[in-house]
């Protein structure tokens, strides 16, 4: 299991809970919380969740590497959505999954977040088309650009919460 923007690894370690036979591996920019995800595998025993500091983009991942992979809110930022999904694409094995989720109309306490993190994303820009916070959240564009990428058979389903 590969995670895109994993963060500080909740989802990577959950995700490596239910690969008992395998391993989750987690992918991010940010090598503090990285540091936060080892620490955190280590001290609940989560020994198959490993962490590597990368950019999901254009990172060498292993071809064929990876039954599935995930993100929560992880797949917003990418410069190219389509070269990053091709090459998120390419280290799934034949057959493999991607599930993301990402957001669709950011709450204020979400837009907080992000202005904290302005000088890491891209500035905004009025073309919908842009990577951003809700680059993804129109699911004929998310069919667009996976498609472009090579994915077959894809999903886009809203949810509210």
């Amino acid at each position: 299991m590969l995670d895109i923007g994993c963060g500080t690894g909740q989802t990577t370690r959950s995700a490596a809970r239910r690969a008992y036979r395998g391993r989750a591996v987690g992918i991010d920019l940010f090598e503090p919380m990285l540091g936060r995800a080892r620490h955190t595998a280590a001290a609940e025993s989560v020994g198959n969740a490993e962490f590597e500091l990368g950019d999901a983009q254009v990172h060498p991942f292993p071809s064929g590497g990876f039954d599935a992979a995930i993100s929560r809110a992880g797949v917003m930022f990418f410069a190219d959505s389509v070269a990053a999904f091709a090459n998120i694409g390419r280290a799934l094995r034949p057959g493999g999954r991607l599930a993301f989720v990402c957001h669709r109309d950011p709450s204020e306490e979400v837009e907080a977040v992000f202005a904290a993190l302005a000088e890491y994303l891209p500035a905004p820009d009025s073309d919908v088309s842009t990577p951003g916070v809700v680059d993804l959240a129109d699911p004929d564009r998310i069919r667009t650009v996976l498609g472009q990428a090579g994915f077959v058979e894809t999903t886009a389903t809203p949810r509210r919460s």
